[in-house]
């Protein structure tokens, strides 16, 4: 069992009510850290910008995880 599986079963007993897929996107979603992908419109590449939101976790939490 992954570590990503062991979380997603802990969170689940807990409560949490999604599957294991959208429980590693949910973790790997950087809007958490107050950061958001950006795109122009005719640009290939993305990039990553800070939101102007409050963030609900540090960066160095979320790179942790």
């Amino acid at each position: 069992m992954s570590l990503m599986e062991e979380v997603h079963r802990k969170a689940f007993k807990l409560g949490l009510t999604c599957i294991i897929k959208n429980f590693h996107s949910l973790v790997r979603n950087r809007i958490y850290c107050g950061k958001i992908r950006v795109r122009e419109i005719y640009e290939e590449e993305e990039h990553i910008i800070k939101g102007l939101h409050e963030p609900l976790i540090t960066e160095k939490l979320f790179d942790k995880v």
